[in-house]
């Protein structure tokens, strides 16, 4: 049955390799990066495969997770983008049955096992890089529960100070998620109500992820009211379990695959975003006016600087 779901969730397109970005391997114990050759990478890789895009001397670090119609080819100009808007380096992850690792199988505990492998070797990596003082784990539609599982492993073996801080910058990952959902079955809610029995095979339960956690993970989340993919009551629902510093971008009329190039007119739309850092340091924007010529990107701009700005308020205060 776990198979026949796998087959039906895992729509991996075409296989396209990046045009530019070069493939390494991550080694999980040592953070190295190994380069790989496009061609022969699905047969030869140890370790996660990822494309390196943006600045060697960059001080914060994208993880990108793509989705599920998407690989590392396809993804290519955005994630060059996002690398270029926040002054980043970013590492997007290929998932086993994707792109370059198409020859391999596509599944939950493969895709996981390179997340896990390739969060223990940012961990390695980062410690021996001083430079890099941010970590953001950035997903998209599927990815974005894959990206939660790696800022959850990260900040949870992280090899940082006691109280969790470097000077005055937070050591945690945060999570940025585009689109995202309550768990796989829960885009298709008509079939989980009539066919309850394939619960136990459900897939990227993030809601799951979040109730387990012993620790709060910063996060934010961006979602089109007219996704027809994914229901935006879906993000506001996921949205809801987030204990700790927190945002949420709410991009009326767009849709699953437009929120970041999406073209706003300021003064008719609005976003919301919450940051919470302890009862007496939350701080609440209601229906703030999206300023004339700004995009997804910008306002995501925007927050994730709010976000870091009261979480190294926080560690101030606890140091």
């Amino acid at each position: 049955m776990g198979t026949l779901v796998s087959k039906q969730l895992f729509q991996p397109p075409q296989p396209v390799a990046p045009r530019t970005a070069p493939l390494f391997a991550v080694d999980r114990t040592t953070g190295r990066l190994r380069r790989e050759i496009p061609l022969t990478v699905s047969n030869t890789a140890v370790g996660p495969i990822v494309s390196v895009h943006g600045l060697p001397t960059a001080s914060t670090l994208f993880l990108f997770f793509h989705g599920n119609a998407e690989d590392l080819g396809t993804c290519e100009d955005t994630v060059n983008q996002l690398a270029v808007q926040f002054d980043a380096q970013c590492w997007a992850l290929e998932y086993a049955g994707y792109g370059v690792l198409s020859n391999r199988t596509a599944s939950q505990d493969a895709i996981y096992a390179d997340v896990d492998a390739l969060a223990d070797g940012v961990i390695q990596y980062v410690g021996q890089t001083p430079r890099i003082t941010r970590i953001v784990c950035f997903g998209f539609s599927l990815g974005t529960a894959i990206a939660l599982r790696a800022a959850l492993r990260y900040n949870a073996g992280r090899l940082r100070s006691e109280n969790g801080c470097s000077g005055a910058i937070p050591s945690e990952a945060v999570v940025v998620a585009l689109a995202p959902f309550t768990s796989a079955f829960s885009t298709r809610i008509s079939m989980a109500d009539r066919m309850p029995f394939l619960k136990p095979f459900d897939f990227f339960c993030s809601t799951c992820m979040l109730s387990g956690a012993s620790d709060s993970v910063p996060m934010i989340i961006m979602h089109g009211t007219s996704d027809r993919v994914v229901p935006y009551a879906l993000g506001q629902q996921l949205y809801s379990m987030i204990q700790g510093p927190k945002a949420f971008i709410t991009l009326h009329g767009a849709n699953h695959g437009n929120l970041l190039a999406c073209d706003l007119q300021g003064g008719t739309n609005t976003y919301d975003y919450i940051v919470v850092g302890g009862a007496e340091r939350s701080t609440v924007l209601k229906n703030t006016p999206i300023p004339d010529g700004a995009s997804g990107m910008t306002l995501l701009k925007t927050c994730l600087t709010a976000l870091y700005k009261v979480l190294s308020n926080n560690c101030e205060n606890t140091m």
